[in-house]
């Protein structure tokens, strides 16, 4: 019994140092930036493009989307679990290279195959440059083994093109603050507080319970 409380101290010391190892493979919570590239995935349709967390890959582009087609950008990453979005604003920016008319932009999930959309509105744009808009997303969740997507329709017979640079802008969306974390949610910090509140208590009831030992020979 004496050695109880050690052996739960170098327990929760080895939780902490094992999470503190694992912990950078995931994802925080919060508020997230993707960016859109030029950069095709593993698929095989022409309009698949990728999107990448926090850091942009790939050249300017522009990436053109033809009159009447579509153009989908998917997280280079899947769920690694199951992974729900609450309800909220998402904040979309796209460069673009021209007057387009009108088109449409959707958030949402890709399985492989196919586009699901969880949120979309349709915007007149009559000139070109940096665009800012906002998506009003329903609670989702993007099942593991699926991707997180974002889609642009082209609704007019002219071409569309989105720059993914220029200077200092970039295409992006940006997720809301709720945010559980993609691709895994962010669990570390609980195991982390979980395994401190451990060792304190295993202190503590060392000091105690010493104390109580020193009282009885005294």
């Amino acid at each position: 019994m004496k050695r109880l409380p050690s052996i739960v101290m170098v327990l929760g010391l080895a939780i902490i140092l094992i999470l503190g190892v694992v912990s950078p493979a995931i994802a925080d919570p919060g508020s997230q930036t993707w960016y859109l590239s030029d950069q095709h995935g593993t698929w095989s349709n022409p309009n698949e493009w990728t999107m990448h967390k926090g850091t942009p890959v790939g050249g300017p582009g522009p990436v053109v989307l033809t009159g009447g087609n579509q153009a989908v950008w998917i997280a280079n990453e899947s769920a690694t679990t199951d992974v729900t979005f609450q309800g909220g604003l998402w904040q979309i920016q796209l460069i673009l290279g021209g007057a387009t008319g009108s088109m449409s932009i959707h958030l949402g999930v890709w399985d492989g195959s196919t586009f699901s959309s969880k949120a979309g509105a349709t915007f007149a744009e009559l000139s070109g440059g940096t665009k800012s808009y906002l998506l009003d997303s329903i609670t989702f969740t993007v099942d593991q083994d699926t991707w997180l997507a974002f889609l642009v329709s082209n609704n007019t017979a002219s071409d569309i093109e989105i720059t993914m640079q220029y200077f200092f802008d970039r295409s992006k969306i940006v997720s809301p603050a709720t945010d559980p974390g993609y691709p895994v949610p962010e669990l570390p910090s609980v195991a982390l507080l979980s395994a401190g509140l451990l060792i304190l208590g295993s202190y503590l009831f060392y000091k105690k319970r010493k104390g109580a030992l020193a009282g009885e020979h005294s």
